[in-house]
């Protein structure tokens, strides 16, 4: 052991004076294994800063003293949770609810702190809320219910109320009327409480979600509790969980959070597999991006190697074996990846606590800030080998270097083996299939997996594209017949550059071929409310059609002035909910019996082409529309026969499938209570129906006057139509937005536009990361062949070139390695999008899914040679100095 250390300490102090004497080249290589370890080492801070510790979520959810929280659910025996008690899985057979009241006293007694949870209807003089509403001893559960502003309710008749209802119910001091069934109770504000935002991956119910009352405010009559807390001092344990579960209780105890059992000790997770999705995604990832770290590394270390070489040629000279070379070449990499491991790691950890500190002062707050402790040593071990499998080549290309001819002044290249290209072919050529194999059977691991394979034959087969590519030297210039046959010679220092230029085009293209073929999808699903140019105006509280009449026609005169629109239509609609109450109504088309679906005797094939199975209704911005026939004539979007069923009592529907047998359309109406839900009621009728060819997306059924009138809802003025020859522009549509909101502060206004693209960010951010990392990995590779052809470069000064071919030369090396990793990226990207296209067709969401090619992925593939080339160009001195030459 004290002989292999001491052969590594010689080779590390070698490194590090090394590394001391070229310090540009050393900051470029620590830089780039710092960067992914600082994203690593903040993302990892702020993931694990996002989900509260098991102590977070004892403080939020039990408060300071509070052992345990109890809610009696509808599971049976068998039921399993996880240890913080907020998921469950039923797993025996349902069965009778036991007495959950006697089973908890009988446990805890005194300690038992009972909630009664019940929904009332908040009201005062200008406004009615429906709302949950809590009776609680909150002086009996310290810290559970916190008070932003104000006290808890103390005494009955005191209520605790939630920040969001502040603005519409008053505050501290003020007084309100609670609805629960047929009682009214007036209450009085005491203080309030604020959402745990920061929590809300943790705590069940947020506190401002409830209005909180004191012991003794609701009325004395029966209800049903599903609620309970422990106080007391006798924790409840892992096996009183247990025990608690198989009665249908979840529990969150004090006991369990601060103390967890093992892993194993929890029947939840046997049943509950962890998805594997985003894992796979997420290593899938991350090999890509250490792969193109490792691509763009390895040309520096090429370079310190190449600078190296006759040092490492005279302790060859002097008895040192090959594995002592590779030791030397290794220790460089285990030097500056360890000091951009430490130093990326000291800036990701200051990172993430600076996100914490910012977030903490705003509605994202992170509910705790935890740092990672054996991930540090991970990220560490990564960046080593990182540092390792950077520096292989390199090291493994000096140990096998001729020291005659090195120290001679004299260059040996090793023949490179045709084999690697091959394999590499064939590797790329499996992953691409193994990839169109997981997008087909929908398994993201597949995909990834095949994805990741595609990569790693890239880089094999890179070498192998070069020297394809050099076969053309004899039909270009001189500087292009130059740098083909010198970047074929070298294929160890342009391989890996070539293929992070190809790895980094292809991630590109194919992100860019996704937000294309994703915009075209949205566009080619698209479907316009009206021909013209329209905006909608839903308004929150219905006003009777007269009034509503009246007001939008004073509103169209007071806007006219401003807003340069053809007409403002009335919309009127049947009133399917109150907000006071809850009741609801749902309005429906029933199919024909002899045209529905036979959804279990067709293929999914068959599914997707049959008319009857793919009817897409829609409610629109307003519902069931009311027309007489006048709003369809106005807006011109029906034939005069729809127009004429109208005007004569009956409905317009969008398709065949819902005109039955006798002509008619049948209609189902289910009306609930919320507060008996199980009390609703399902009402049936028909009418004369017309089937209309036309855009539904303003609603998929209109009915007439006569027909809303047997359906026995109120009919109600529910916004407008705003049609316009040209669009309107934001500040017009602000205009209509702002007329319409002094009379509902709940209004809505919107422009029916098409779906906005959006990709021209995604696509800006694709193409200069590709040009950045190809300008790296380029400039890497071209900076290593200014040491290997100077002396080249010299002789052609002296028999009479001009001092600019060394510009064109650098110029020609780089087209050779951008062009040729931009193309073969380009190609590979677009393969990759193919398979996405594929993924999106196979998830059934989009069966019609585009191939799209944009613009930007050829302007990436072209532009991406030409700046190289000018940098390269504009970059490189056009004198060099005369040096000795040995004849080869």
């Amino acid at each position: 052991m004290s002989r292999w250390w001491a052969r590594w300490r010689v080779a590390l102090r070698i490194a590090w004076r090394d590394a001391g004497r070229n310090k540009a080249r050393t900051a470029l290589v620590v830089a780039m294994v710092a960067l992914p370890l600082l994203a690593g080492t903040t993302l990892i801070t702020v993931l694990g800063s996002s989900y509260p510790t098991l102590a977070t979520i004892a403080g939020a959810e039990l408060g300071t003293s509070v052992q345990a929280r109890l809610e009696a659910t509808a599971c049976g025996e068998g039921m399993v949770q996880n240890i913080e008690g907020s998921q469950m899985s039923c797993m025996g057979e349902p069965v009778d609810p036991p007495d959950h009241q006697a089973l908890l006293d009988a446990a805890f007694g005194s300690d038992l702190v009972e909630v009664t949870d019940t929904v009332g209807v908040l009201t005062t003089p200008d406004t009615a809320r429906r709302w949950n509403v809590r009776e609680v001893d909150l002086s009996a559960l310290p810290g559970v219910v916190e008070a932003t502003a104000g006290r808890l309710p103390t005494s009955p008749g005191e209520a605790l109320i939630g920040e969001p209802l502040v603005a519409a119910f008053g505050g501290i001091g003020d007084s309100l009327e609670v609805v629960v069934g047929e009682n009214t109770i007036a209450v009085e504000i005491v203080g309030t409480s604020a959402d745990l935002q920061t929590l809300s991956f943790a705590v069940t119910e947020p506190d401002s979600q409830y209005l909180y009352l004191a012991p003794g405010t609701l009325p004395s009559v029966e209800y049903d509790h599903r609620l309970w807390f422990v106080a007391g001092d006798q924790p409840v344990t892992w096996e009183q969980v247990l025990e608690l579960n198989e009665s249908g209780f979840l529990v969150t105890s004090r006991d369990v959070l601060l103390d967890p059992p093992p892993a194993s000790a929890v029947p939840f997770n046997g049943v509950n597999e962890d998805d594997l999705r985003m894992t796979a995604y997420i290593g899938g990832i991350a090999a890509l991006l250490l792969i193109e770290v490792v691509l763009l590394i390895g040309p520096a270390f090429a370079v310190g190697a190449r600078r190296q070489a006759r040092y490492l040629a005279q302790i060859a000279a002097h008895g040192g074996a090959p594995r002592e070379l590779r030791r030397i070449v290794l220790a460089s990499g285990v030097v500056t990846a360890l000091a951009g491991g430490v130093i990326g790691i000291a800036l990701g950890l200051l990172g993430g606590v600076v996100t914490y500190l910012v977030l903490a002062h705003t509605q994202s707050a992170l509910p705790n800030l935890v740092l990672p402790t054996w991930e540090l040593a991970l990220l560490l071990a990564l960046a080593l080998l990182i540092g390792l499998a950077a520096a292989w080549i390199p090291a493994r290309t000096a140990s096998r270097a001729d020291v005659v001819a090195t120290l001679g002044g004299r260059r040996e290249e090793a023949t490179p083996r045709r084999g690697v290209a091959r394999l590499g072919v064939a590797v790329a050529v499996l992953g691409a299939l193994t990839a169109a194999l997981g997008a087909l059977i929908i398994q993201p691991a597949v995909l990834i997996g095949g994805v990741v394979l595609l990569e790693v034959g890239i880089i094999l087969s890179a070498g192998g594209a070069v020297a394809l590519l050099a076969r053309l030297a004899p039909r270009v210039g001189v500087a292009g017949r130059f740098a083909l046959r010198e970047a074929a010679r070298h294929r160890t220092r342009t391989g890996p550059a070539v293929a992070a230029v190809i790895a980094a085009v292809a991630v590109a293209s194919t992100l860019m071929v996704y937000v294309a073929s994703t915009a075209r999808a949205d566009q080619n699903a698209w479907d316009p409310l009206l021909a013209e140019p329209t905006v909608v105006v839903a308004l929150s509280r219905g006003l009777t059609p007269t009034s509503g009449a009246q007001v939008i026609g004073e509103i169209a005169d007071e806007t006219a002035t401003e807003v340069s629109f053809e007409a403002m239509h009335v919309v009127t609609a049947l009133k399917t909910g109150d907000p006071a109450t809850g009741d609801v109504a749902y309005v429906d088309m029933e199919p024909s019996p002899d045209l529905t679906c036979p959804w279990e005797d067709l293929t999914d094939a068959e599914r997707r082409t049959d008319p009857r199975c793919n009817v897409t209704l829609h409610s629109g911005p307003f519902g069931t529309i009311v027309d007489d026939g006048s709003l369809v004539t106005a807006l011109g979007v029906v034939d005069a026969n729809a127009v004429d069923a109208l005007a004569s009592g009956g409905v317009v529907v969008p398709s065949d499938l819902f005109v039955w047998a006798d002509g008619q359309a049948h209609l189902r109406i289910d009306v609930m209570d919320a507060a008996s839900p199980d009390a609703g009621e399902v009402q049936m009728m028909t009418a004369d129906a017309v089937v209309a060819d036309w855009s539904d997306r303003l609603g998929s059924l209109i009915i007439s006057p006569e027909v809303a009138e047997q359906i026995g809802l109120e009919t109600v003025t529910s916004g407008a139509l705003v049609v316009s020859a040209q669009p309107l522009t934001d500040t017009e549509v602000a205009r209509i937005a702002g007329a319409f909101y002094e009379i509902d502060e709940q209004s809505q206004t919107w422009r029916d536009d098409p779906p906005d693209p959006g990709r021209d960010r995604p696509m800006a951010v694709a193409l200069l990361t590709a040009t950045a990392v190809a300008l790296v990995a380029t400039g890497l590779a071209t900076g290593l062949a200014g040491s290997h052809i100077a002396a080249d470069l010299a002789t052609l000064l002296a028999v009479g070139a001009s001092p600019r071919t060394r510009r064109r030369i650098s110029a020609a090396q780089a087209v050779v390695i951008a062009g040729t990793g931009a193309i073969l990226g380009g190609l590979a990207g677009m393969a990759l999008g193919g398979v996405v296209v594929l993924w999106e067709r196979q998830q059934g969401q989009w069966p019609d899914f585009p191939f799209v090619v944009p613009w930007q992925l050829w302007a990436l593939v072209a532009v991406i040679p030409v700046v190289s080339a000018v940098c390269g160009y504009a970059f490189t001195r056009s004198r060099l100095p005369l040096v000795r030459r040995i004849a080869e």
